[in-house]
């Protein structure tokens, strides 16, 4: 089982080797460590040093050169699928003999690894200049080549589809000036990748859509990415939906990607009309993360109306295979939520991988009973400790870390911690354990990894001790992505108004950060609890979801979305309210003045009653003996 588990971690490695690296390319061992690190492959500089070597003794060549830490890279390696369908294309459009054409095609999938020639032979769809539509395919293929090879940019008009299939020329029937880079083959299409002014990305267009296309004398613009691009990867992230298992589902979208979709599913797919601002339509699709990649890259302009299992599955797509741990987990709490979770969403309760530490013996004890009650697999590591002593996971890297870590904690072995190296964002104070447990998170989250975490609201605006210092520096790096405010008397143990933090690493929307004020929200189930009901916790949610959608509105009273230097303006405060306002009340069309006057006269004559009433009280003390 080693010996497998080995081989399996060998072939990962020159896996990424071969993807990240050439002669001009090369990556240290800290990159290339943080690399397996996201294929779950945790490996100490000495060990990587030595399965490279292992790589290089079986035939695999690497190289490697001298800096200041190890570099290397892959000195050979087969042609790019891309690549390969490119020349395929060549092979078959050529007037060579049929039994030639065969041999060549041949000879040119024995250039590829294994894997790969069965893809081609089974995905390879030649160019076909007959059958295209536009009889100026041909042209633009032709003329985008010459302009490349030139080093020129080419303009061109370009049309869309409308939802009854006419043609509708973009920017007003204008012309586009670009600067070609590449051609990428997709199904049975062509799309041609390139730079143009106002995007500090590449621009995708397809090439039986253009019309017209001239090659200009302007000299091609220069751009960093020209070096670094991966054809094959760019399809792949793109493009490709292969992989998963053909589904027949309905999608919504928005009036404004129509194009889209005709280029992603064929310009006789039939739209139809849901309401004022979208369409429907039904498509065959194969379901795979690269397809659900696509639907959240659209930015809510695109979604999944069914079958029930698909939106499911999306919705744990996130979830599948993933890490989730809980530094002073308690009895373990947060796992069998999670879990629950998972099970009230059609998900398979193995799907995630439980990790989590707690310091006190008893408690411990009952959160490995509570594990093995629910049957859920937890690495609660083999006794208890205190996680910031004796951290028992110290290399995992996690994609999900849910705590409720003790608030306001004292007394926590600072000055034994002061240069750990978890503290990279400032050393904790001695008297608050607050921002020692928010960087301890941090520095076991993965790269695309989530915080969810309930804290004090004092962490919100302390500037004691360096806190405010510490919340600034977190800020800074852009990791704040949603503030929750939470109303009193919400949790058994704790009645005191608390927080919701979410930390993220990659956000969805860099630079931003979405402020919630739910102190308003749930309702009181006795006289010392209050709970969230399902339309609390939707509310929340679709909130949360929107922002990340970039599709959210600012609702005075209960939410706002702030930039950085929108925070930084207060003193990199993260109070909700601060941002969110008060919420706007009604008018109710009374007078300002006459108001006033209603209203102290309505108060003169309670002042009256009072008095009647002291007297009365009065009186009736008396009369028993008691004078006041």
């Amino acid at each position: 089982m080693a010996n497998e588990a080995h081989k399996i971690k060998l072939l990962v490695l020159w896996d990424i080797l071969c993807k990240n690296t050439d002669e001009n390319h090369a990556l240290n061992t800290d990159e290339i460590s943080e690399l397996l690190a996201l294929r779950g492959l945790n490996v100490s500089r000495k060990i990587l040093v030595q399965d490279i070597a292992t790589l290089c003794d079986n035939g695999y060549e690497v190289l490697s050169y001298k800096k200041k830490y190890h570099y290397y890279y892959v000195v050979n390696r087969s042609l790019e699928t891309a690549e390969v369908v490119m020349l395929a294309d060549v092979i078959n459009a050529s007037k060579l003999p049929v039994a030639q054409k065969k041999a060549l095609a041949q000879r040119l999938a024995e250039t590829l690894c294994t894997h790969q020639a069965e893809s081609i032979s089974k995905h390879i769809i030649s160019l076909d200049k007959g059958r295209r539509g536009n009889s100026s395919f041909i042209y633009n293929v032709d003329a985008i080549e010459r302009a490349i090879n030139e080093n020129k940019q080419i303009s061109f008009l370009y049309f869309n589809y409308d939802e009854k299939h006419k043609k509708v020329y973009r920017k007003n029937g204008n012309r586009y000036t670009v600067s070609p880079a590449f051609m990428v083959w997709n199904k049975d299409n062509y799309y041609l990748l390139c730079f143009s002014k106002g995007h500090d990305d590449i621009v995708t267009y397809r090439l039986d859509k253009m019309e017209s296309v001239k090659v200009e004398e302007l000299e091609r613009e220069s751009h960093p990415e020209y070096e670094l691009f991966n054809t094959e990867e760019y399809r792949k992230q793109v493009f490709s939906m292969f992989g998963g298992e053909s589904q027949n589902i309905t999608l919504l979208f928005t009036a404004n990607i129509l194009s889209d979709m005709f280029d992603r599913f064929g310009d006789d797919i039939r739209i139809k009309k849901a309401d004022e601002e979208t369409y429907s339509v039904d498509v065959t699709v194969q379901i795979s993360k690269t397809f659900f990649a696509w639907i959240v890259g659209t930015q809510g302009k695109v979604k999944i109306k069914s079958p029930r299992k698909v939106i499911d599955e999306f919705i744990l797509m996130p979830f599948n295979n993933c890490r989730v741990y809980d530094p002073c987990c308690g009895s373990g709490g947060m796992f069998v939520q999670s879990v629950k979770f998972l099970q009230a969403h059609c998900g398979n309760r193995g799907g995630i991988s439980v990790f989590g530490q707690e310091s006190n013996a008893d408690t411990w004890k009952m959160a490995k009973m509570n594990m093995a009650i629910r049957g859920i697999d937890a690495d609660l590591g083999p006794y208890n400790r205190d996680t910031f002593f004796d951290d028992l996971h110290p290399t995992l890297k996690a994609d999900f870390i849910m705590a409720n870590p003790p608030f306001n904690l004292s007394n926590w072995g600072q000055d034994k911690l002061k240069d750990d190296k978890r503290w990279k964002y400032g050393t904790p104070p001695a008297g608050n354990a607050n921002f020692a447990w928010i960087q301890h998170m941090i520095y076991h989250l993965a790269p695309r990894g989530k915080i969810g975490l309930v804290l004090a609201n004092g962490a919100l605006s302390s500037q004691s001790s360096g806190e405010g210092e510490i919340r600034k520096n977190i800020i800074e790096d852009d990791l704040i992505e949603g503030i929750v405010a939470l109303p009193t008397q919400l949790f058994y143990s704790v009645t005191i108004p608390v927080t919701l933090w979410f930390i993220t690493k990659g956000k969805k929307q860099p630079g931003k950060t979405v402020f919630i004020d739910a102190r308003k929200m749930g309702h009181m189930v006795d006289r010392k609890h209050r709970d969230f009901s399902e339309e609390d916790i939707n509310k929340i949610a679709d909130t949360f979801a929107a922002f990340q959608n970039g599709t959210l509105e600012d609702v005075k009273g209960f939410c706002a979305v702030k930039t950085t230097a929108d925070i930084a303006a207060q003193d990199y405060i993260l109070t909700p309210g601060r941002y969110v306002g008060i919420e706007e009340q009604e008018d109710d069309g009374e007078p300002f003045e006459e108001k006033m006057t209603r209203l102290t006269s309505e108060l003169s004559e309670m002042f009256k009653k009072s008095h009647e009433l002291e007297d009365e009280i009065r009186k009736k003390l008396g009369a028993i003996g008691y004078e006041i």
